[in-house]
């Protein structure tokens, strides 16, 4: 995965979620490309964000709400599994929530 750079244009979809760690998404992705410190601009509390870009051309936005333990994946086009995939997750995983329709982020 390449990294983009934050912010991500529209469109995007929000697609899947996922129980995860600080220390796992720094794992798995690195260091984050933007945290947001202010709880007003988010869901109470710091969240981190990754733009990345698959070989395919699929633009991806990951944000992960650090109180919650909870990762949220964006994408377009709005197709979840090459996502999870890059990421060595499944549909299947434990803690792994996609969405029955993609979400229109505006």
């Amino acid at each position: 995965m390449k990294p983009l750079t934050l912010p991500l244009q529209l469109p995007l979809w929000e697609l899947a979620q996922f129980s995860s760690s600080r220390e796992h998404m720094r794992q798995l992705l690195g260091a984050p490309h933007y945290t947001e410190t202010d709880s007003t601009r988010t869901f109470g509390g710091e969240e981190e964000a990754w733009g990345l870009s698959l070989p395919s051309g699929q633009r991806v936005l990951i944000t992960f709400q650090v109180p919650y333990g909870t990762a949220v994946i964006c994408a377009d086009p709005p197709s979840v599994k090459p996502v999870l995939a890059a990421l060595g997750l499944s549909t299947s995983a434990l803690g792994v929530t996609v969405l029955s329709q993609p979400v229109p982020l505006s």
